[in-house]
């Protein structure tokens, strides 16, 4: 990125924290921000190189996200959230990989910022269910959802019915029901039901 472009996204997001520090309860809209890129003489141009940034940024924090890097996905979604204050999925993001760093470390401060980006984002996208959710597991104490290892977990019963069926050569409808009931009984047991 050359100076020149820096220079302007500098420019651009020390208006916008300037703006954001007069107006601590207000946030930031696309009209707001409309009107920075307007009083600092941005050009078509100059809003297209802030748009690359912060998709740049988001995307990155995506990918962070993916493969549990929180603390890299925090760093860019934080960047990616000073060009656009008012999106609320970014906002979201942030709050969710925030909730994961809190789970990961136990960190007081990691479980503040993710209900703060989660009631921000509610603020700007009052029907947004992941802030809703993250929300709600934080203030019940709900710890880090377990991952369903469903699809192994039915392949083992498959597993375990196939053996049944080559050792037990069926050969009655009966000794079929009864196999049948204790596959749906290992099932129930194991917890895919």
């Amino acid at each position: 990125m050359s100076d020149h472009s820096k220079s302007i996204i500098q420019r651009y997001i020390a208006k916008i924290l300037d703006i954001q520090e007069k107006q601590k309860d207000n946030f930031l809209t696309e009209q707001d921000l409309r009107l920075i890129s307007e009083d600092l003489n941005l050009t078509s141009e100059d809003l297209a190189l802030i748009e690359q940034e912060f998709e740049g940024h988001l995307n990155r924090g995506k990918g962070f996200i993916r493969y549990e890097n929180w603390s890299d996905a925090i760093d860019e979604l934080e960047q990616g959230r000073s060009l656009k204050p008012y999106h609320a999925y970014t906002t979201a993001l942030l709050a969710s990989a925030y909730q994961q760093l809190y789970y990961e470390k136990k960190q007081k401060n990691n479980k503040q910022k993710a209900l703060e980006y989660a009631r921000q984002t509610l603020q700007v996208d009052s029907k947004n269910d992941t802030a809703f959710r993250i929300i709600s597991e934080l203030e019940k104490g709900v710890s880090k959802p377990k991952q369903s290892n469903t699809g192994r977990t039915v392949a083992i019963a498959v597993g375990i019915l196939a053996i049944m069926f080559l050792i037990l050569g069926f050969k009655s409808l009966i000794m079929i029901v009864v196999v049948v009931f204790v596959f749906l009984a290992i099932l129930l047991v194991i917890g895919v039901f």
